[in-house]
């Protein structure tokens, strides 16, 4: 396949399938058409809120020539699964990225049985992509702290950058192996991802909106305001679907992406 960077795959069609993913792509017109870097932020986005988009935003400041892909898992295999559907997550992340140029959504897991693994993922968007286009996979400080327990862990690096991001004052303490995985591998600065296709690991601290899911999820169920928590079409849009209204399972709870 050419190197030559390529459109984002169209959200409602399987992975694997790149030209007809990049056919007819409905891109907003102010989107970068070859963009320098690309940025694959994954999650449940379960719904996706205010925080997820700041860090989004963040990320796309890096370079002007930077497109962040927003990604949702279809069955996370480190976490319990989502509430709401994939359909509807899906369709909560295009009304939230809409008039944001620098954003798209990308659905691919959500056409791939079986869990949501990361390796996968990469391998796919590497193989779209080709060889030459920075790729930088996007995750919080509290997931690459468990990124011994991930599928293939060792081969993310193989295909994509990891782009870690913590919050102010977040410790910064790793497991031993994953310390001695990372050390050649540190990059100081996220300029330098940008200069290789992968290989790298580099940590960003971001003044990052103190909201997650789980709260969003509960201010429903509570009749809470969630004005400064959600975008106004994406609460729309959950208050017309119903979601979010039943009483979580335990499980549910727990998940804080």
């Amino acid at each position: 396949m050419s190197t030559r960077p390529q459109r984002p795959s169209k959200e409602d069609l399987p992975a694997g399938s790149a030209s007809a993913a990049h056919k007819g792509d409905a891109a907003l017109p102010s989107a970068p058409s070859q963009p320098k870097a690309l940025a694959i932020f994954g999650g449940t986005f379960d719904p996706v809120h205010q925080g997820h988009l700041a860090c989004a935003q963040a990320v796309a400041a890096l370079d002007k020539q930077m497109l962040v892909l927003l990604t949702p898992a279809s069955q996370p295999p480190h976490r319990p699964q989502p509430a709401a559907p994939a359909e509807s997550r899906l369709a909560m992340l295009k009304l939230a990225v809409s008039g944001k140029p620098r954003m798209q959504v990308d659905g691919r897991e959500l056409h791939r049985p079986g869990p949501s693994y990361s390796y996968d993922t990469l391998k796919s968007f590497r193989c779209d992509y080709g060889a030459s286009l920075p790729l930088l996979f996007v995750m919080g400080l509290d997931a690459y702290k468990t990124l011994t327990t991930w599928r293939h862990w060792q081969q993310l690096t193989a295909f994509a950058h990891l782009l870690i991001l913590a919050r102010p004052g977040q410790t910064n303490s790793l497991p031993a192996a994953l310390s001695a995985w990372q050390e050649p591998r540190l990059a100081a600065d996220p300029q330098q991802l940008l200069s290789q296709p992968a290989g790298r690991v580099c940590h960003l601290e971001l003044a990052q909106v103190p909201v997650s899911s789980t709260q969003v999820r509960q201010a429903y169920q509570q009749g809470a305001d969630v004005s400064q928590l959600v975008p106004a079409a994406v609460d729309l849009y959950i208050r017309r679907q119903g979601l979010y209204l039943q009483p979580q399972t335990q499980a549910q709870t727990q998940t804080q992406t």
